[in-house]
């Protein structure tokens, strides 16, 4: 997954690299410093952090050694990572959350192989999941508790991984009376 449009950092223990390949932007580059100050000041400053600008790595072997690798050539590095488009499975499924005894609770409401969501499902003093198109909806029932609200918001990465979805799946949040015709054709 190595390119020439990101900034990478490769940790060996004693020796920290941060790579900042030939057309990373400043603000990646300045995060990957961040980055790799803090991994070095963690282990009290004993290891060495090295900075590695653009193709300056392809003449560095013991950067490579890790991989098994001799130094590539720059041509052998893509210019930009390789776009993976998930699938788009036609299931969908409902979720309800709860808080009910002071734990994150996700019960499984229903599962659609194929076609709508049966809106009458969706519980106006709950926080619903509904997963589809690679995309996951909070919807937010009229009197949905104050704790399933905080829980949605600072909690969306539990909800993801109980939901058995990737972290970088898109979350929108709808409310009744304002949701969207991409929400609305689910049902």
């Amino acid at each position: 997954s190595l390119n020439r449009s990101d900034v990478f950092i490769l940790d060996l223990g004693m020796k920290v690299y941060q790579w900042n390949s030939t057309d990373c932007g400043p603000f990646e580059r300045m995060r990957g410093s961040n980055v790799l100050e803090k991994i070095v000041s963690m282990r009290n400053s004993e290891p060495e952090g090295i900075n590695i600008d653009g193709e300056e790595v392809f003449e560095l072997a013991e950067f490579w050694e890790p991989f098994g690798v001799d130094p590539p050539s720059p041509d052998d590095i893509p210019e930009t990572p390789p776009v993976e488009e998930p699938e788009d499975p036609a299931e969908r499924k409902m979720y309800k959350m709860s808080d009910e005894d002071g734990s994150l609770d996700i019960e499984e409401v229903q599962v659609v192989e194929d076609g709508p969501l049966d809106s009458s499902l969706l519980e106006e003093d709950e926080v619903m999941v509904i997963t589809a198109h690679n995309k996951m909806y909070f919807y937010v029932g009229k009197t949905a508790s104050r704790n399933e609200r905080f829980t949605m918001i600072y909690k969306t990465s539990d909800v993801l991984d109980k939901c058995g979805l990737p972290v970088q799946t898109e979350v929108i949040q709808v409310k009744k009376g304002q949701t969207t015709p991409e929400f609305d054709e689910l049902f």
